[in-house]
């Protein structure tokens, strides 16, 4: 009897919108994809270029992308009791690692490109981790890769 009355409820539900039909998505901040920035997050966001939307829907994107180490920069060797090198004065340390954007499967450079896309014109910006991004594009991008799909009009 109290299944049949939790089915009942659950049908009432669907039926005014307090949840979704069967098969059918909810637009809510709990079910969106932390990865994806979608054409409607962006059209709703009102910025006027691609960095100006990730910094404002999706701001970890550009911050785990800065928090990448190089190996020489407290990696491995020093944790396990190791010697750090010494600065021989004739080299600069390695930079951090910075992520990549990719545009329709073009490597376009850092993330200050996303300042020359405007916004109208993206369909969807997906952050790939830095192993994700190394398995899909090579071992130059430990730090990871935005892949931004333009709108085909």
């Amino acid at each position: 009897m109290a299944t049949s009355r939790i089915l009942g409820l659950l049908a009432v539900a669907t039926l005014v919108g307090v949840l979704p039909a069967r098969g059918q998505q909810v637009s809510t901040p709990a079910n969106r994809n932390r990865r994806v920035i979608t054409a409607e997050e962006i059209e709703q966001s009102q910025e006027t270029n691609a960095f100006e939307v990730v910094q404002k829907l999706r701001p970890e994107f550009l911050r785990r992308m800065t928090l990448r180490h190089t190996l020489g920069a407290g990696g491995a060797g020093a944790a396990a009791g190791g010697t750090e090198q010494p600065d021989l004065g004739y080299s600069q340390p390695d930079p951090q690692p910075t992520t990549a954007v990719f545009v329709d499967g073009t490597e376009m450079g850092g993330t200050d490109e996303l300042r020359q896309i405007a916004s109208n014109t993206v369909e969807e910006i997906r952050y790939l981790s830095g192993s994700e991004a190394q398995t899909k594009y090579g071992p130059r991008f430990p730090a990871g890769v935005l892949e931004v799909t333009l709108k085909t009009h």
